[in-house]
């Protein structure tokens, strides 16, 4: 899908998005390969996507709802592979 772009502040808002979405992505990926991450960078820039959104006019707000939507259920399939290693970290632990 492609991020929609119209002005200043829609520009403003794409690169917000494909920063957040770029940490998303990031944290994805070092995680599957195993590797520790720090999340905490996720959420000002998750915050300042959104601060930027609410900056738009409605009609232009409501077209970047779906990619807001996408990031959600990536940041829960991101926060489900945590809860699955770290559950599995405990349970091998516990065997020990």
């Amino acid at each position: 899908m492609t991020t929609p772009k119209a002005n200043d502040a829609g520009n403003r808002v794409a690169d917000a998005y494909s920063w957040a979405a770029g940490l998303v992505g990031l944290a994805r990926r070092l995680v599957a390969d195993g590797i520790e991450v720090d999340l905490q960078p996720i959420r000002p820039a998750i915050r300042d996507l959104c601060e930027e959104v609410k900056g738009l006019p409605g009609a232009e707000a409501s077209v970047w709802l779906n990619h807001l939507i996408e990031l959600q259920h990536e940041m829960a399939t991101l926060a489900r592979v945590l809860a699955d290693r770290d559950r599995g970290n405990r349970t091998d632990a516990g065997d020990r």
